[in-house]
């Protein structure tokens, strides 16, 4: 991959719209270089690229591993001179803009877990990080990072999957024909862009109706682990504002953050 190859890989307007784009064969962290540097002008974004992660982060501190050229490791870093209501919601409609780009490229049964994995046949295929970094006199510089894997050593697809997923699996696992990494790295940086755009503009609400049809939680057995104790029941879709909703014996509660693992219990 090249940074010039990508970028003629987008249609002008996106084009424009990037302020520097760099591939790196290894990095630590996309997101961790990106909230290093400094945050491009407002309505403009700054790419890192990987081809290869060493430090690569996902939620709540757990590792995301990427051998080279295994898989996609992107993250775009944009300024909010005035934060959208609801930012956390951002993560959720970055994952609702990537199953869509991914459903073009020919992966037809991509789903999302709630609040930022992206889920093909029951195993993982992705995992989004959004991270906020408050500026001095005011705005908020916005990290998306989003690890893909696309075409994993035999070894890793073999590898048990986390506690909520049976396995590890890899783009190359879900449709017939696998693209570039350069194609895929346009084809997903083009998707993030009018993400972004769109969000600040409209809010959550543009992407809520195409986040439930990727839902891939609901109808199934959950647990959460919340400050004071664990909430149990089974998961019932999401509320406009992104957050889970989960039918407990004690009736409906909602969740605006936890790691979530399955149960037994389930929809009869």
């Amino acid at each position: 991959m090249n940074a010039a190859g990508i970028l003629q890989l987008l249609p002008e307007d996106e084009r424009s719209r990037v302020e520097a784009l760099e591939v790196f064969a290894e990095l630590g962290s996309t997101n961790s270089y990106l909230l290093q540097e400094a945050a491009p002008p407002p309505g403009r974004f700054r790419v890192a690229i990987a081809e290869s992660q060493t430090e690569g982060r996902g939620r709540l501190g757990r590792r995301w591993i990427s051998p080279p050229r295994s898989g996609l490791c992107l993250s775009l870093s944009c300024k909010f001179v005035q934060a959208p209501p609801n930012l956390p919601s951002l993560t959720l409609a970055i994952g609702a803009a990537v199953a869509a780009a991914l459903r073009t490229m020919g992966a037809d049964d991509v789903a999302l877990k709630w609040p930022n994995d992206i889920v093909v046949c029951g195993g993982k295929l992705g995992g989004i990080l959004t991270e906020v970094r408050p500026e001095v006199g005011g705005g908020q510089t916005v990290v998306i990072g989003l690890g893909l894997n696309v075409d994993l050593p035999e070894a890793m697809r073999e590898a048990p999957g986390e506690r909520w997923a049976s396995r590890i699996v890899d783009l190359k696992q879900c449709v017939a024909s696998l693209p570039s990494l350069p194609v895929l790295a346009a084809g997903i940086l083009q998707c993030l862009l009018a993400a972004v755009t769109r969000f600040e503009r409209d809010g959550f609400e543009a992407f809520y109706a195409a986040w439930q049809d990727c839902d891939w939680l609901k109808g199934k057995g959950v647990s959460i682990p919340q400050a004071e104790e664990e909430v149990r029941g089974v998961a019932s879709g999401i509320d406009s504002g992104g957050a889970l909703l989960v039918e407990t014996a004690r009736g409906t509660r909602r969740i605006v953050t936890g790691s979530v693992t399955l149960t037994d219990s389930a929809v009869a």
